[in-house]
């Protein structure tokens, strides 16, 4: 059987949303019921991996891809009525959980599925994203001062110390910027790196960045369709490692 992939959001959101039947919104004494009742959580886990898995049973190494899934949404929790409470906040709305989106830019599409979207302020739209790499201060912490040095280093030559996140998040923003136009929009990290040590960090999606990434992309996939240019290589093979092309590249 194919091990379970515990990077994806859904069982993180699947648990909080109820599952079978997601609530709309979740609140401080929802939370506290769920985490007072574990054994429950653990069997909401053990179903969705049965259902991943397409298997009757849960063996083998996903009986401790498991239990690390247990762990994570535990803290998920506590972070999430930590932040709650520390707001001085009762509950908070979520508006999707899933959500495939889509953008068209300059005759492209782009299609994603956000983790999950919420909203703690009224007015206010977060979009948060579970991940259980790697995530930098380059990848969420931009402002009017870094923006410019962000997108060189997004758009650059080498793809060493890329903030491959920013780009991931930034389009999450233009998936859903005209449709939350009157709301303010943060973007939020639940890493799996820092869940145990830090508290869940939002940052104000950065008007600046955006319009330099929408610059910058533009000309990328000019170059893309201008038939006059060949493709070629990339000059660094670390990429050729997980490149889906690298079988018809040759090299």
């Amino acid at each position: 059987d194919s091990d379970f992939d515990m990077s994806r959001g859904n069982v993180l959101g699947a648990i909080q949303s109820g599952t079978l039947i997601p609530l709309k919104e979740i609140s401080v004494k929802y939370i506290e019921e769920l985490l007072g009742n574990k054994q429950n959580i653990k069997d909401k886990i053990r179903s969705l991996i049965k259902s991943e898995l397409r298997s009757i049973e849960v063996t083998g190494r996903n009986l401790i891809i498991e239990d690390i899934i247990f762990q994570y949404v535990l803290k998920i929790l506590e972070r999430d009525k930590e932040m709650l409470i520390k707001r001085g906040k009762e509950s908070f709305k979520i508006l999707g959980l899933e959500v495939q989106k889509k953008w068209n830019f300059e005759g492209f599409r782009f299609t994603g599925f956000i983790d999950r979207l919420d909203s703690i302020n009224e007015g206010e739209l977060r979009v948060v994203d579970y991940k259980t790499g790697k995530v930098t201060d380059r990848d969420v912490c931009i402002d009017d001062f870094n923006a410019e040095e962000i997108v060189d280093a997004l758009f650059g030559a080498s793809s060493e110390k890329r903030p491959k996140i920013a780009l991931q998040l930034f389009l999450y923003d233009m998936f859903i910027k005209d449709t939350y136009r009157n709301y303010k929009i943060c973007n939020s990290i639940y890493s799996t790196a820092k869940l145990f040590s830090a508290e869940v960090e939002n940052f104000d999606m950065n008007e600046k960045f955006c319009d330099l990434v929408k610059a910058r992309l533009k000309v990328t996939l000019d170059e893309i369709s201008d038939l006059s240019k060949p493709f070629f290589r990339t000059k660094d093979q670390n990429v050729c490692s997980y490149c889906d092309f690298k079988m018809i590249c040759g090299r």
